[in-house]
């Protein structure tokens, strides 16, 4: 990857229509307290509007969400987006290498995760937050992707603060993040996802697809990569190669979308403990799910 990668893409450039064309940035972090949360902004040039999600788990609360899909796409070279109750940053300080995200919205307080997915009726309250995403492997761009779409992966650590109402709670964590951009729809399903970090400095990022196929990366203690050939992503087992760990979930954010086709779906994210043979580590899983799941 190169740093000028770092920046917005567009359709024309890359040659390809922009009816099926999507972009979008995505930064998670976990703790090994059981806190962690998720930042996702997606751009849709041909409805020239973005979409931004922000959550946050905690052990025995239900999730904290900030979601907003009639969002202004960002102006120029910055991704910062502004609409009615939210302003949120996401700023690359050194490409490849560090980023800070920054929020200021309203989001809701849910007592059940599944509201989400049904009405989000919750508690209102004042969300914000200042992290620190710094990467601690190089980046790698996954073999085999589907429907040719581009883009990479990356692990690292996170720092900061999140405003929950008028508490504030420090993250000091691992995270995973990606760029992504192209045709492809991560709306259509038939794939699932992991991304992790262990105690013993492993990390990972692997998609399982529907038809067998599996792409993503690991990196060894130190930083060097390699692609991922095998994948199985369950609810409660995850085998990447020749890694396998058990699956506890500690919390789940979900979050209602609408498909390509104008149905209604949803992505079903779990912050989720790994324990292997030899290590641990913490980080989350995703795939989507049909709005009438239980989850």
């Amino acid at each position: 990857m190169q740093p000028v990668d770092e920046r917005h893409h567009t359709p024309a450039a890359c040659g390809r229509p922009s009816s099926s064309w999507s972009e979008s940035w995505y930064f998670d972090f976990a703790t090994e307290q059981g806190l962690g949360g998720y930042v996702h902004l997606a751009m849709h040039p041909v409805r020239q509007r973005a979409w931004y999600w922000a959550c946050v788990v905690r052990p025995d609360q239900g999730p904290v969400i900030v979601r907003d899909h009639d969002v202004a796409p960002p102006r120029g070279a910055m991704l910062e987006i502004r609409a009615d109750g939210l302003w949120a940053e996401c700023v690359c300080e050194t490409p490849l290498e560090h980023w800070s995200l920054g929020l200021e919205a309203f989001g809701l307080r849910l007592d059940d995760p599944l509201d989400a997915l049904h009405g989000e009726l919750g508690e209102r309250l004042p969300v914000g937050h200042d992290l620190s995403w710094e990467a601690t492997v190089d980046a790698i761009e996954p073999a085999s992707a589907p429907c040719d779409g581009r883009g990479y992966v990356q692990a690292g650590r996170v720092e900061g603060e999140i405003l929950l109402g008028r508490e504030r709670v420090t993250v000091d964590g691992t995270g995973q993040r990606a760029h992504t951009w192209g045709p492809s729809d991560w709306r259509d399903g038939g794939w699932r996802w992991a991304g992790l970090t262990t105690s013993d400095g492993v990390a990972l990022s692997a998609t399982a697809l529907a038809d067998g196929r599996a792409f993503g990366a690991r990196w060894a203690p130190g930083g060097s990569a390699v692609a991922v050939e095998h994948a199985d992503v369950a609810d409660d087992e995850l085998t990447v190669d020749d890694l396998n760990f058990s699956v506890d979930v500690l919390g789940v954010a979900p979050l209602a979308f609408e498909s390509a086709s104008g149905d209604a779906g949803g992505l079903w994210r779990a912050l989720c403990r790994f324990r292997g043979g030899e290590s641990t580590g913490v980080g989350w899983t995703a795939h989507v799910v049909p709005t009438t799941e239980d989850g």
